[in-house]
């Protein structure tokens, strides 16, 4: 069985680094999987991936990206310098079929201007779709927070966002199966006009666990002794739906005798601006695997506000390094979170909400192993793999 993964991006971050830890397992169960992506790949076992982009390609990438944002920033009042994507790539899907002959096109993250969306319905073997956001099953939003299956046709005609919905109904392919990675996400495919008629299963996210848990070795965070450390990070923490807003909010009611903060992934100065008053440390972008384990492990709580989130991998990566999460109760991470046990969960946009999480979490809590344990299982790659595998069986 040949299997060929398509995604954009750099492959040590986000989904991308979600669809090459799936593909590492599939080597290892034998299938002949193949990756094609289009971005960086700093210090990772390339066997079986391919970088489908060069200098001239990026460069001509970004440059349409920054003319995208412009366009989008002067005519749709709905942008927020949020992810927003048209579907219209540069890389024909069906081409890269004929070249490489699979039996099994599986569609990951394909934004960034990379991917040609009108190229999947002339595509002729089987697809599968993992979806690891919204965007595959709305208009040009990656996360629609206002989601509501008829607010596209209530738009006005020329609305942006209504174009690009019109045309993935025009160009979708009855022979894409779906994947989705949390059930959340899953319910919002089985209702939407793209994906409802198309079949859709359930399987969980692939996540590193091999590289994942309690670290014991110093603290890279020197007064970590002192006071109790909050983490809070994302890849792009200023985006709308991560939720930087509440927990700004719920933190700057918190003894500053008591806790203190740190911060990952990109954050803007006015966000970072609002710790000054606490011990703060921020550690920026990070692509090493052990970093990020030594960073949960030297944290007492991880705060993850989104208020949209298709799964959560760091809430897992957290969990396995036995620090609790604190998160709101609506989407991907309330799935993974056990109540009281692995982290605190509370009702979306509730402040004072996460305000009782931290504090029930910093009064001699201890997570519970055991849920550590089940949490390693539930999503090891292992284990989704062989689902993937039994899919793939059945096409």
């Amino acid at each position: 069985m040949k299997v060929l993964h398509l995604v954009a991006g750099d492959l040590n971050k986000g989904a991308a680094f979600g669809a090459y830890i799936l593909h590492k397992s599939l080597l290892e169960n034998r299938v002949e999987s193949t990756l094609l992506f289009t971005g960086k790949a700093n210090n990772l076992d390339l066997t079986g991936c391919i970088c489908i982009s060069n200098n001239i390609a990026d460069l001509f990438r970004k440059i349409r990206i920054r003319l995208w944002r412009y366009f989008l920033l002067i005519f749709y009042n709905h942008y927020s310098n949020e992810a927003f994507s048209s579907g219209l790539g540069v890389i024909d899907i069906s081409t890269l079929e004929r070249k490489y002959k699979p039996d099994i096109i599986h569609l990951h993250w394909i934004n960034q201007s990379s991917y040609k969306y009108n190229s999947i319905k002339n595509v002729e073997c089987r697809v599968i779709w993992t979806l690891r956001d919204m965007w595959p099953m709305v208009g040009g939003h990656h996360y629609d927070l206002n989601y509501e299956i008829n607010d596209l046709y209530k738009r006005r005609s020329l609305d942006i966002s209504k174009i690009i919905f019109n045309y993935k109904k025009k160009h979708l392919s009855k022979k894409v199966e779906y994947v989705c990675i949390s059930k959340w996400i899953k319910d919002l495919a089985e209702i939407s006009p793209i994906t409802k008629n198309n079949k859709i299963y359930l399987i969980n996210n692939s996540v590193d666990t091999k590289n994942f848990f309690k670290d014991e070795s110093q603290s890279i965070i020197q007064f970590k002794d002192q006071k109790k450390l909050i983490l809070l990070g994302a890849i792009n923490l200023n985006a709308k739906y991560k939720g930087a807003e509440y927990a700004i909010e719920a933190i700057q009611s918190l003894d500053r005798e008591k806790y203190a903060i740190a911060s990952f992934g990109k954050i803007s100065k006015q966000l970072k601006d609002k710790f000054k008053s606490f011990q703060y440390t921020d550690f920026g972008q990070i692509n090493s695997r052990s970093q990020m384990r030594e960073i949960f492990s030297s944290s007492d709580i991880y705060l993850f506000p989104s208020i949209a989130e298709a799964f959560g991998k760091t809430v897992v990566e957290s969990i396995l390094c036995e620090t609790p999460v604190v998160a709101f109760n609506n989407s991907g991470p309330s799935e993974i979170i056990e109540h009281k046990a692995t982290g605190y969960l509370t009702d979306v946009c509730d402040v004072a909400g996460i305000n009782e999480g931290i504090d029930y979490l910093s009064d001699k809590f201890e997570i519970d192993k055991s849920f550590v344990e089940l949490t390693k299982k539930r999503f090891s790659s292992k284990e989704s793999a062989l689902k993937y595998i039994n899919l793939y069986n059945k096409l």
